[in-house]
């Protein structure tokens, strides 16, 4: 399947004017008895920008070849079916929202359609699986790469998985998904990707492209950096987790286009148990200090700090630091003491050993 791929905003308006006001002669009139039909050139066509553009951004072709003048493309009237996703209004075709939208040019009672699809996201990767996980309600479409396969997806609420791999030689692949108001929410996962786009257009609600190694320039378009976009209709969540620069995207860059920022955080960790070193120790009132050292089991994260505490000293002047470093005063009264080793994450986990004093 031929693709054709267009960024409206390389079109300029001034190419609409040439349209306009144009008469038909007799030389035209001829031609007109010679037409035999009307085509695309080109089967699909993938629009990302909200703004207005001409009809010719739909390559039409009349046939015979002769047949095409400049008069009779002028006469060609456009419509859409959908036009939630693409309005046509005196020949200007404006991209409103995300979906797919059949437009149908006619000429002389022939008539030619073509699908136009304006995604909601799209990733650009090398690598050979594409995983995408949607989620909402209605239907979506998934291009697998310009030119393949166009999948028609019934959403759900919980979501839907589907992954795609791609043979062959190494090449890079866009891959598209489209959905008008039903599609919420879009997750690309483990994909080596080169970029990824949002389009603000879209109606989604949230998404995800943690673990896919993008950039701070992937990054940006992610979130519809570029100026010239407009902010999102509605309000949504992008996570950026684990992507290299994440944490250079500004947050306001992501909500002054109507999305909130989220960089999802790893599981909260977990301590299992705490063990103080040594479990006993004999130590002279006003000797030498006595170390002790804690290890914290924890999962789900990083190793974990403590709080050292002494219980049954009779003076305030036997202490322990936070290093674990236990000096006896030698006032001290007491025959024993506890040191104990407090979780400082989870204060319901902790240790003890005795100390002996001489």
């Amino acid at each position: 399947m031929k693709s054709l791929i267009v960024n409206l905003a390389s079109f300029l308006i001034t190419g609409m004017m040439m349209f306009v006001g144009v008469s038909c002669n007799d030389d035209d009139k001829d031609k007109v008895t010679e037409m035999t039909g009307i085509e695309f050139v080109g089967d699909d066509v993938i629009l990302w920008d909200g703004s207005a553009a001409p009809k010719d951004v739909l390559a039409v072709a009349i046939q015979p070849p002769d047949a095409s003048t400049d008069a009779l493309l002028a006469m060609v009237q456009w419509s859409s079916a959908n036009p939630s996703v693409v309005a046509i209004n005196n020949g200007v075709f404006t991209v409103v929202g995300s979906g797919v939208a059949t437009v149908t040019a006619s000429l002389m009672g022939e008539t030619a359609t073509v699908n136009v699809y304006v995604p909601a996201a799209s990733i650009t990767t090398q690598a050979g699986t594409v995983d995408l996980r949607l989620s909402g309600t209605g239907q979506a479409s998934v291009i697998w790469g310009v030119g393949g396969e166009v999948e028609t997806v019934a959403l759900t609420v919980d979501g839907v998985n589907r992954s795609r791999a791609f043979t062959g030689a190494a090449a890079t692949r866009t891959v598209f998904v489209v959905g008008g108001d039903g599609l919420k929410s879009v997750t690309f996962s483990d994909n080596q990707a080169t970029a990824a786009r949002v389009n603000p257009l879209s109606a989604l609600t949230y998404l995800n492209c943690a673990d896919n190694l993008l950039n701070v320039a992937a990054l940006n378009d992610v979130i519809g950096g570029l100026p010239e976009y407009p902010a999102n209709s509605g309000t949504g969540t992008i996570n950026l987790a684990d992507n290299p620069g994440a944490d250079a995207i500004s947050e306001s860059a992501v909500t002054g286009k109507g999305w909130q920022f989220e960089v999802e955080e790893p599981p909260a960790p977990t301590v299992t148990s705490v063990t103080v070193e040594p479990q006993t120790a004999i130590v002279e009132k006003g000797g030498q200090p006595q170390q002790f050292t804690a290890t914290v089991e924890v999962t789900n994260g990083a190793p974990q700090t403590v709080t050292w505490s002494v219980i049954g000293n009779a003076n305030p002047g036997t202490t322990i630091n936070q290093n674990g470093l236990l000096t006896v005063t030698l006032n001290e009264t007491a025959t024993s003491i506890t040191v104990r080793a407090t979780s400082t994450h989870d204060n319901s986990k902790w240790n003890e050993a005795t100390v002996t004093l001489n």
